[in-house]
């Protein structure tokens, strides 16, 4: 059994590892020295964290009480019941004295004992224990546990949460989200929801992986436009091959002038059907056209489409085909896309009969 890998996991869980909280360690196997610190990472708490997270905090083989910088673990103060940090307040929020533990507890214990418990505390805690004069709640060691900067019940607790906080715990903003707020201002201002919708809608309105990476591409400002190559060293100008201009991806997709044409006609035509009028306002409707219309419903999504594959339609005629932009060849584009839209309902439909 000592030659199994299993018998680190049962080493450290005889060490109180899973229920304490030890901070990081090093494992030889590098499987379960990732479990180990990824559970050590979720188990970490803020000096200035709510009482209920400090008074549920375990006592013993715990990063944050150290005696003489070094954890410990009183065996027989734990086998008395003495587990959780509550377990040595009184409920005025006061420390309990030596008197008061060897009578609630039946344990031997001494003056220099507790003023170690006591002295090891951070003083961050102690002033919130000082200042929670009454507690209702109280924590059962067997079922509660204190993991992603909250107490939770083991018996109803989700792998999941401890999924997303890790996921959190890691995330990076996209450095294309801060060179679009540069651009726009108003991004800096704008709701949390707003950017997650942003990198959602492509997938909302088009089941076509095609679009779907093409609109990730302009998020992430991948469009190989003048500007972009010349960044990259591959032409020797960022000047727009048509009119004489800077070729960033704005320009590419609104500015240019075959596209700025293009999108007049676009909106004239939208606004002749009568469902939803738009002016046409580049200032108002240049993030719109990059990013989509972040409204609900579903002529939203109808226009969010047809706008997405007009990006397209431009991108590839500026690529491929020398900049020749028609707006009725991209209507004629989109008829052929719709109907093979209904003809995969269609499709479906039947054989769900």
């Amino acid at each position: 059994m000592e030659s199994c890998t299993w018998s680190v996991l049962q080493n450290q869980q005889h060490n109180y590892f899973f229920i304490s909280n030890q901070g990081r360690i090093n494992i030889e196997q590098k499987f379960y020295h990732e479990i180990f610190n990824s559970w050590s990472e979720v188990r970490a708490v803020s000096m200035h964290s709510e009482i209920d997270n400090i008074m549920g905090q375990i006592l013993w083989n715990n990063r944050y009480l150290q005696i003489q910088k070094k954890t410990f673990h009183w065996e027989h103060w734990a086998c008395k019941g003495i587990m959780m940090l509550q377990d040595i307040i009184t409920e005025n929020g006061t420390f309990m004295n030596e008197s008061e533990l060897r009578k609630l507890y039946n344990i031997r214990c001494s003056f220099l004992d507790v003023l170690q418990i006591r002295e090891c505390i951070p003083k961050e805690w102690k002033d919130a224990i000082r200042s929670q004069r009454c507690r209702q709640k109280k924590f059962n060691f067997s079922n509660d546990v204190f993991i992603c900067d909250k107490m939770y019940n083991i018996e109803t607790f989700k792998t999941s949460i401890i999924y997303n906080y890790l996921i959190k715990q890691k995330y990076r903003t996209p450095t294309c989200i801060t060179k679009w707020k540069e651009i726009y201002p108003g991004f800096n201002d704008a709701s949390e929801d707003l950017w997650p919708n942003i990198f959602k809608l492509s997938f909302k309105i088009t089941r076509e992986t095609k679009l779907q990476s093409f609109q990730f591409k302009i998020i992430h400002r991948l469009i190989t436009c003048q500007k972009k190559l010349h960044e990259m060293k591959i032409v020797d100008s960022d000047i727009c091959l048509y009119c004489a201009e800077k070729d960033d991806l704005k320009h590419f997709f609104l500015y240019c002038n075959k596209s700025h044409s293009f999108w007049n006609s676009f909106f004239k035509w939208w606004n002749n059907l009568g469902d939803i009028v738009i002016a046409p306002d580049y200032a108002t409707l240049a993030e719109s056209i990059l990013f989509g219309f972040q409204s609900e419903g579903e002529i939203f999504n109808v226009i969010n489409y047809c706008i997405l594959l007009a990006k397209y339609y431009i991108y590839c005629q500026k690529i491929h085909n020398n900049n020749k932009i028609d707006f009725y060849q991209y209507l004629a584009h989109l008829r052929c896309k719709l109907s093979i839209e209904e003809n995969i309902m269609y499709s479906e439909y039947k054989w769900a009969l």
